[in-house]
């Protein structure tokens, strides 16, 4: 096993079969005439799982929007933190801590990345820090 592979989180291999499986679904997959998932989207969404989660964090749920985006959600440990990721757009980070009553929303740049990290690690281990 390496390196990499030991800090994976162990249920990575399935949210990128669960992506791969998105783009399997044809136009108007929801009945109400949803766009084809992107395969850039895709392939960014599992980008982003790769950079932002260590082996402690919990798996996200991964859902198909209607306009053809992943959204990646999570919500445990008091954290509700929510990644739309669309065609041509920057993703769209919700992050809202009950405990603390914290709340933000922002589209993530480069400079926004070790927001999105910092608000995963505190997902992942229950943190109560003030600040993400």
């Amino acid at each position: 096993m390496t390196t990499e592979a030991a800090s994976e989180p162990w249920w990575l291999q399935n949210a990128e079969k669960t992506l791969d499986g998105l783009l399997l679904l044809a136009p108007g997959w929801d009945s109400y005439g949803a766009t084809k998932i992107d395969h850039d989207v895709v392939e960014s969404a599992r980008q982003l799982l790769r950079a932002i989660a260590d082996r402690d964090t919990p798996m996200p749920s991964v859902v198909p929007t209607s306009s053809g985006g992943v959204q990646l959600e999570w919500h445990a440990s008091g954290i509700d933190l929510e990644i739309a990721l669309q065609t041509d757009k920057p993703p769209h980070v919700f992050f809202e801590d009950i405990r603390t009553h914290q709340q933000l929303e922002f589209e993530m740049s480069a400079a926004e990345a070790d927001r999105v990290k910092e608000a995963v690690r505190r997902l992942s281990r229950g943190d109560r820090a003030d600040e993400c």
